[in-house]
């Protein structure tokens, strides 16, 4: 009878573990300004940053200029010719002082145009890394959207 029940005792628990284990679920509706939280299980810490996306893409022949953003609250690729491939860079830092597991998603109609360099990568304590994102789009419109980084910290 013992045989039995300290798997089944063993199996409940790990079953309470995981259910009480915070998970990542994909945005609803995108934020409009940077927005963070935390959630915390009995293995491991949730962090998630969400940062607004947009770019404005025109025709070459419109005019000659480009619009190039500096927000530090957004992702704004700017406004752009689809010609003209955009880069930005975000610096992604672990304030934990355990290693963080981290992954990056992009979300809305300009994710059909943007692509994440490194989307999941392992981030050492107390340390950063910097991940280029790229725009490239081939159709004229205003694209918006949300990046998603999402750690991991084990407790």
């Amino acid at each position: 009878m013992k045989r039995v029940i300290l798997p089944v005792v063993v199996i409940i628990i790990i079953a309470i573990a995981i259910v009480m284990s915070p998970f990542y679920v994909p945005p609803s509706d995108y934020v409009k300004n940077v927005t963070t939280y935390q959630k915390k299980g009995p293995f491991y810490m949730l962090l998630v940053y969400r940062y607004p996306v947009k770019a404005n893409v025109t025709d070459v022949g419109e005019r000659a200029n480009i619009g190039v953003s500096t927000d530090k609250d957004r992702i704004n690729f700017g406004s752009v010719s689809k010609t003209l491939v955009v880069r930005k860079f975000l610096v992604i830092k672990n304030y934990e002082n355990k290693t963080a597991d981290v992954s990056l998603y992009i979300y809305g109609n300009v994710s059909a145009y943007a692509e994440i360099m490194e989307n999941h990568f392992k981030l050492a304590p107390l340390s950063n890394k910097t991940v280029e994102l790229k725009f490239n789009a081939t159709d004229i419109g205003y694209y918006t959207g949300e990046l998603d980084v999402v750690m991991r910290v084990r407790r």
